[in-house]
């Protein structure tokens, strides 16, 4: 018998294992963010800003793919948008300073609002993701890229009651 999905390439196993990364990542900070912005001492205008920089950072960086993505390209797009969101998620454990915290979320068009990952880098995935396989499996790829997503964000968003459970075990808030 041949392995069941064998028609899916290296490349195509990449971008879906990246993506339900961040989807995992993503919904997991979804669910602690507000609470651990709270906990650092800012006001809800605060976290709602922060939120709103991040989504706002995500619409410009996605109109910006569209006008000049193909110039850049898909690899260099995908790989620099993952390191801005890493480091903007490196920022949020390392500085508890509002400033550099909405900057980092708009530069690194950080969300976690809405029904999962979304922003400049889903577009680019979906235009690659499409040339891994040939047309006539597009659809089976595409369900199962959204099937891996929908689990990753479903653990993701079960990982964020984590802190709790550490919490009962002893350790301290922050």
């Amino acid at each position: 018998p041949t392995p069941r999905f064998q028609w899916v390439d290296r490349d195509a196993w990449l971008i879906i294992s990246s993506r339900v990364l961040r989807s995992f990542a993503q919904a997991s900070v979804a669910v602690v963010l507000a609470p651990y912005l709270n906990l650092l001492g800012f006001s809800l205008q605060e976290i709602g800003l922060f939120i709103t920089l991040g989504l706002a950072g995500g619409a410009l960086f996605s109109l910006l793919v569209v006008l000049f993505g193909e110039s850049v390209g898909r690899r260099r797009l995908l790989t620099g948008f993952t390191v801005l969101t890493g480091v903007t998620g490196l920022a949020l454990v390392f500085t508890d300073q509002y400033a550099l915290l909405a900057f980092m979320a708009f530069i690194g068009a950080f969300n976690v609002a809405g029904g999962g990952p979304a922003g400049p880098v889903q577009p680019v995935e979906r235009a690659a993701i499409t040339e891994t396989v040939p047309a006539q499996r597009r659809t089976d790829l595409f369900s199962l890229y959204s099937f891996t997503t929908i689990y990753g964000r479903a653990a993701g968003t079960l990982a964020g009651g984590l802190p709790i459970v550490f919490q009962a075990a002893g350790a301290s808030e922050i």
